[in-house]
C-alpha cells in the first residue's frame, strides 16, 4: 500500500486564519487558497480513501452489523443514553 500525503501545512494555516477572518470579503478574496489547501486534497483524500476501502463502504451501506457500529443515528442514541 502506498502512503500519500494529502494535506500540507497551508491548510491548517488557511483554516486558523479563516477562524479569524470569517466573513464572505475575507473567503473571496481567498478562495484560490481554499481550492488549492482545502478543497483539492481534500477531493484527493477521498477518492483515494474510497479506493482502498471500496469494500468496506459495501458493507456500510448495507447495514451490516459491523457497519452498524458507524451510524450517526446509532452514535448519538448511544451517547445520549451513556450521557
Amino acid at each position: 500500500m502506498t502512503v500519500t500525503q494529502h494535506f500540507r501545512s497551508g491548510l491548517f494555516e488557511f483554516l486558523a486564519e479563516l477562524k479569524a477572518n470569517n466573513d464572505r470579503e475575507w473567503f473571496n478574496a481567498n478562495k484560490q487558497r481554499f481550492v488549492d489547501e482545502v478543497e483539492a486534497p481534500m477531493l484527493r483524500f477521498i477518492a483515494d480513501f474510497g479506493e482502498q476501502n471500496a469494500e468496506g463502504e459495501q458493507e456500510l451501506r448495507r447495514g451490516s452489523p459491523e457497519g452498524r457500529r458507524f451510524d450517526v443515528s446509532n452514535l448519538s442514541r448511544h451517547a445520549i443514553l451513556e450521557g
